[in-house]
């Protein structure tokens, strides 16, 4: 029996038309060690789960993290100008990351069932934090390939980071999904590797 590749198929059609719809969406693939867990993510991958999708949602003016709110009045001008990212911790990660989670409604049995990674994001972003918010361009997918450790198994997964404006709302977590969430003007130390792939280009 030739090897499995879990929601290889599926995978490979999305991306692919992702980076047919966006320019210059940055697609890395990469292989992760197997994991002892491979049966769990086996399991999980025939139940649909594919992946998920995440917004660097930006907006301009105040309303941001605590540290802006303490600054001297004097910079008010200032600070309503300066655009702000937000991120949020997840409750297993000690790493500040852009909202977002799961695609939903996936059926393997059925190929493009479920959401697009589109409306995944502003689904999680508004379940999670209490914004809305609107997609604008896909900046980059990490395709992870899982491999089992006793067999040539593979489970195919898709993570995908937006580009997104605020449209409304004000942060409020979801305390099962996340410890917290804020607007940064100024980018927290400890990003997670998705926040990272856009710090080099913040502020804007």
């Amino acid at each position: 029996m030739p090897p499995a590749r879990y929601n290889a198929n599926e995978v490979a059609r999305r991306v692919g038309r992702l980076t047919d719809e966006y320019d210059d969406v940055t697609v890395v693939t990469e292989r992760e060690e197997p994991q002892d867990q491979f049966d769990e993510l086996r399991q999980h991958a025939e139940e649909g789960y594919l992946g998920g999708a995440y917004c660097w949602t930006v907006r301009s003016g105040s309303g941001s993290d605590g540290r802006d709110r303490q600054q001297n009045e004097d910079c008010e001008d200032a600070r309503k100008e300066r655009k702000r990212v937000l991120l949020g911790m997840g409750c297993e990660r000690d790493s500040w990351c852009p909202p977002g989670g799961g695609v939903d409604g996936y059926d393997p049995a059925q190929p493009g069932s479920g959401e697009r990674f589109e409306e995944t994001a502003r689904r999680t972003v508004r379940e999670e934090t209490g914004i809305e918010c609107e997609p604008t361009e896909c900046v980059f997918v990490h395709w992870a390939v899982v491999g089992d450790p006793n067999s040539d198994d593979e489970v195919h997964l898709a993570y995908v980071v937006f580009d997104a404006e605020y449209r409304d709302g004000s942060v409020a977590i979801e305390p099962e999904q996340l410890n917290g969430a804020a607007w940064f003007a100024e980018l927290p130390p400890n990003l997670h590797y998705f926040a990272q792939r856009r710090a080099d280009q913040w502020p804007v």
